[in-house]
């Protein structure tokens, strides 16, 4: 086997490896949802409970994956950028966001709707509150990214609205640490999601880092 080919067998391996821990990250929080829904499935009929409030549970942890997942391909890490080209990375990018976004957003419709059904209203804590702030916010990058050219935006104007995201990970993973059940009963899922959050914690910095290193590149260009 030529040294070319080698390279392209164990890149191919590293995109297996990148795809399977893709789909195994979100399925643990699903599993344990599972057993946690499951026996009120088999006990009980309760409308709105079995199609709203349980199915919402899910969606808000795959979700929130997902969002991680945006922020991961977004943020050149020298593992998934030998392993994809900049354009697999993109659509991968734009088609994750796009199911993530639908995910979170029938999320939050079914819970809100829940709410209606059952108190004929709408019962905002803090946590929940926070969690619709995210959902508002992300519904309006969402739009932006969509629409910012109809909208005669801007580069520049289209990702300063855009980094709204970054503010929308941390409300939600407030949101979720605090109200969510399936993370607040299993200490695998918690943990699961703290990992999560580390990881968003990193992507910032590198990210910050990134436009200090611009900020001095343009600095030095000026002088120069």
């Amino acid at each position: 086997m030529s040294k070319t080919e080698e390279i392209k067998t164990n890149m191919r391996l590293v995109r297996w490896a990148i795809g399977l821990v893709a789909i195994l990250v979100p399925l643990l929080p699903i599993v344990v949802w599972l057993q946690s829904v499951l026996p009120v499935y088999r006990s009980m009929w309760h409308g709105p409970m079995l199609i709203l409030y349980m199915p919402a549970r899910a969606l808000g942890l795959v979700g929130f994956v997902m969002m991680i997942y945006q922020f991961v391909l977004s943020s050149k890490f020298a593992i998934i950028e030998k392993a994809f080209t900049r354009a697999g990375v993109y659509r991968r990018h734009r088609t994750l966001g796009m199911i993530g976004f639908l995910i979170i957003l029938l999320h939050g419709t079914a819970m809100l709707a829940f709410d209606l059904i059952m108190a004929g209203e709408i019962v905002l804590g803090t946590p929940k509150t926070i969690g619709l702030i995210a959902m508002i916010l992300l519904i309006i990058a969402v739009f932006v990214a969509i629409f910012w050219k109809p909208l005669k935006l801007s580069n520049k104007q289209w990702m300063r609205i855009h980094r709204l995201t970054y503010v929308v990970l941390p409300l939600a993973f407030y949101h979720a640490i605090v109200m969510g059940t399936t993370i607040n009963t299993s200490r695998w899922v918690m943990g699961l999601f703290w990992v999560l959050g580390a990881i968003y914690v990193i992507v910032v910095i590198r990210r910050i880092r990134q436009e200090i290193l611009k900020v001095r590149k343009k600095r030095r260009s000026r002088t120069a």
